[in-house]
């Protein structure tokens, strides 16, 4: 019976990370979030931390997700679960490259998390502390986003899809380090009157982007139409999201086409657009 149990145990840290990336998406909860709380800013040489929170979350009994900063700002030194979990396995716990189930994706100024359910059981917790971080200041001037770069939540082995996640700074930091998208697709496209053709259009993160973007087209005459599926896409730090653009046209001439990605979050708009050339 022990033997079964400890079995149990390993199977489920073995298959966590393949049964959060390969199996289909439950729907959150409308307002649920996963959190980077705020972060006192510190001297150099001296320790503070940042919780990673949820709210407003469906019943759940794994996750995966890692937290970068600017090492020249500051650079984390451990992770401390939360109580939401009932009786955490810890499947990984890596800091800046080292440590436990550290991937590919891990290395400096990241902090990585994943643990599953230790009891089967998922967490009636809709919201609390995930885990702590602790970092280190370097520089008690220099600022940095601190980003959730990935992030996957699941329950009975289905990822759960729609979370908003929302970051925070350390200190102050310029826009341009501030976690953003990209927008591309291909320059041009030799769509013939009377036919349609389908081109990928891809959604690319910037300095550890993680939320979701919605992505829509319009074109510049009535003679050719514009068609995007999916019009809602999920851009993390592992994979660039991407979506079909569907191209029909009625007249010959040349158009446009402008597909562009957005991402609206009180009040404040994020965008970034690409334009097609269209011959027909």
């Amino acid at each position: 019976m022990k033997n079964s149990k400890l079995l149990a145990l390993l199977l489920v840290t073995i298959s966590l990370s393949i049964a959060l990336a390969a199996t289909p998406a439950v729907q959150a909860r409308p307002g649920s979030r996963l959190t980077a709380g705020s972060t006192k800013v510190v001297p150099a040489g001296s320790l503070t931390t940042t919780d990673i929170m949820i709210s407003f979350m469906v019943p759940f009994d794994a996750f995966d997700i890692s937290v970068r900063a600017d090492g020249a700002a500051i650079t984390p030194q451990s992770i401390s679960i939360g109580t939401v979990l009932p009786s955490p396995i810890i499947v990984a716990n890596c800091i800046n490259g080292s440590g436990t189930g550290c991937s590919i994706n891990d290395g400096s100024g990241i902090a990585h998390l994943a643990a599953a359910s230790g009891t089967g059981v998922s967490s009636s917790a809709s919201r609390g502390v995930l885990f702590t971080v602790t970092w280190m200041a370097v520089n008690s001037v220099a600022g940095s986003p601190i980003v959730i770069t990935c992030q996957q939540i699941a329950v009975a082995g289905s990822q759960i899809s729609s979370i908003l996640v929302i970051n925070t700074d350390y200190g102050t930091v310029s826009s341009a380090a501030e976690p953003s998208f990209t927008v591309s697709a291909p320059s041009s496209a030799a769509v013939p009157a009377g036919f349609s053709q389908t081109i990928a259009v891809s959604v690319n993160a910037l300095n550890g982007w993680a939320n979701n973007v919605n992505v829509s087209a319009v074109t510049s005459s009535p003679s050719v139409t514009a068609s995007v599926s999916p019009t809602f896409v999920a851009c993390d730090c592992v994979n660039t999201a991407s979506s079909q653009l569907t191209i029909s046209t009625t007249t010959s001439g040349t158009f446009t086409v402008t597909v562009t990605g957005s991402f609206v979050f009180h009040g404040t708009k994020l965008s970034s657009s690409a334009t097609i050339t269209v011959t027909a």
